[in-house]
């Protein structure tokens, strides 16, 4: 993965040396977003048309470039849960603790 790849995912994958690959979901993604609706709420409770406009403007952006990670990682998991274990922990909210996938390398 390329340096500036890594800004741009949502997703960090870890091989934690055994058989196990491990994802982790970064914190500031999701909040990324929540900014991104209250820019776009802003814009449209206070009728200013421009801000409204960014905030369906980054909403594109990362409808488009983000979420399709989102949903990559959702396809693996669902695939590696029906033949196999995965295991989760952390929280979507934490950034010290943030949420880990944990799943066996074969099923992938």
């Amino acid at each position: 993965m390329k340096k500036g790849d890594e800004i741009v995912s949502p997703i960090r994958m870890t091989d934690d040396g055994n058989d196990y690959v491990v994802f982790e979901l970064k914190t500031t993604h999701l909040y990324l977003l929540y900014a991104i609706l209250a820019i776009f709420c802003a814009g449209y409770l206070s009728k200013v048309s421009l801000l409204m406009a960014v905030g369906v403007g980054l909403f594109i952006f990362y409808l488009f470039l983000i979420s399709p990670q989102y949903w990559a990682l959702n396809r693996k998991i669902r695939r590696a849960a029906k033949k196999a274990f995965v295991e989760t922990s952390g929280s979507k909210w934490s950034f010290s603790n943030p949420c880990r996938i944990r799943i066996n390398k074969r099923f992938l």
